[in-house]
């Protein structure tokens, strides 16, 4: 569960955080490495080449070579050319600054445009004479997948290191509830504790629930004896503030770098196939341009969300039993004249994980959904409060092996001609007899 807390209390555990920053240390400064030594350094050289002097030179050798990978073979023009510099003969190789491995048949192409024999317009450095370069272009396309296969490792990099060192601000303190709504029921003092992985098996139930939907109460409600001394349900009581399952900013993050991560290797793809004129390859990789097409129009989509108006959400009680009722007040800061409708529904789900054959599959079922508002007017939608009573035939919060059992706060803010509000606030249910 993922929970806001509102006291300036720092979590007691961070050693898996630090793992998974340190991961994305090692992501960053691979990049980091590749993307100095692949783009930034032939760019330093493509900028200083342009001080450099312009001669004719002659082609002296022309012709593909063959370089041998783990798994693949790549090729790459072989050019030899001289040219006078004070009435001296020198000689170089360098075709380009960015200059790789490719295809057959783009190398081949590029020799063929310098052929033994043929003179062309070459560049070498005054200081140096024997340092020279063929073709001074920045619009090569290998320069721009040295520049974006780099950046992929850096984003992920970047990405888990927020993840893992990300330290979370002092939350400032929650407007008290009065402020919220005048008939707010509980007070302002906000605190909570962070959950923990012996948190979530504390609240592992005794039973497995079944999928079927027509369970039977004493099914719903079985609690195995130890399960009110495992846990340590005191320290959720009182009120407290829900925050996102998955945050905004988190969101953008994830669909920028699936969106760049996809398209940039399947440009590389793409790039090697209109160069072959290989058409029926092309055709082929057409369903993959429709997904990259798609994660690029997520990632905007997501973006938008970023201006949408922020909802802050806070229940009476951070874990409720079931048959009981909780007061919750929310309040939504930004421009809420843009919202034309706004829900909030309590939701129990059922997640059961299970093989099929060397498959992983999850299957979701929404087992209770509980409609708590439904509003249209911006001055209702700004503040409110509303009850959110549990049933008590239904099932408590469960985290399983193989299935888990979860409820949520969904929050659906219908915004017209933008990105609609759709956020998700996990809370806890105790089973009966706890408290």
């Amino acid at each position: 569960m993922n929970r806001k807390p509102i006291s300036s209390a720092e979590p007691t555990t961070k050693g898996g955080r630090w793992i998974v920053g340190l991961l994305g240390l090692f992501f960053s400064a691979v990049g980091g490495l590749v993307f100095w030594l692949a783009a930034l350094a032939p760019l330093w050289q493509h900028w200083q080449s342009q001080s450099w002097v312009t001669t004719e030179c002659t082609v002296v050798e022309s012709q593909i070579e063959e370089v041998q990978g783990d798994e693949s073979t790549s090729y790459v023009p072989a050019i030899r050319y001289e040219y006078q510099v004070n009435g001296r003969t020198q000689s170089a190789n360098r075709y380009s600054f960015f200059s790789g491995g490719g295809s057959r048949k783009g190398a081949k192409k590029i020799v063929a445009r310098y052929p033994i024999g043929s003179k062309h317009p070459c560049y070498y450095d005054p200081a140096q004479p024997d340092k020279a370069v063929l073709l001074r272009s920045f619009f090569v396309f290998s320069l721009w997948f040295s520049l974006l296969f780099p950046l992929l490792f850096i984003l992920a990099g970047f990405l888990l290191m927020y993840i893992g060192f990300g330290s979370k601000s002092p939350a400032a303190k929650l407007p008290a509830a009065g402020e919220l709504n005048p008939s707010a029921r509980f007070s302002s003092s906000l605190a909570s504790a962070p959950e923990t992985q012996s948190d979530r098996a504390e609240f592992s139930a005794g039973s497995t629930a079944t999928r079927s939907k027509d369970r039977s109460a004493s099914d719903l409600a079985g609690v195995s004896p130890t399960y009110s001394e495992r846990v340590d349900w005191q320290r959720f009581v009182g009120p407290q503030q829900l925050a996102p399952a998955i945050s905004r900013r988190a969101m953008v993050l994830g669909a920028g770098f699936a969106a760049l991560f996809w398209n940039g290797i399947l440009s590389f793809f793409v790039w090697e196939m209109f160069e072959g004129r290989s058409w029926f390859m092309l055709l082929f990789l057409l369903p993959f341009l429709v997904v990259g097409l798609g994660l690029i129009y997520f990632f905007f989509y997501s973006l938008l969300g970023l201006f949408n108006p922020v909802v802050k959400i806070a229940l009476s009680e951070g874990a409720i039993q079931l048959g009981e009722t909780a007061d919750l007040a929310w309040e939504v800061q930004g421009r809420v004249s843009r919202i034309a409708e706004f829900r909030i529904l309590a939701v129990g789900e059922e997640q059961a994980t299970y093989t099929r054959g060397t498959d992983r599959i999850t299957d979701t079922d929404v087992f209770q959904s509980l409609e708590l508002c439904r509003l249209t007017s911006a001055e209702e939608i700004r503040f409110g409060t509303a009850q959110l009573s549990i049933p008590a035939d239904t099932m408590h919060s469960h985290e399983g092996t193989r299935n888990k059992l979860v409820w949520k706060l969904q929050v659906q803010g219908r915004i017209p001609w933008f990105p609609d509000i759709k956020e998700e606030y996990e809370f806890r249910v105790l089973p009966q007899g706890v408290r």
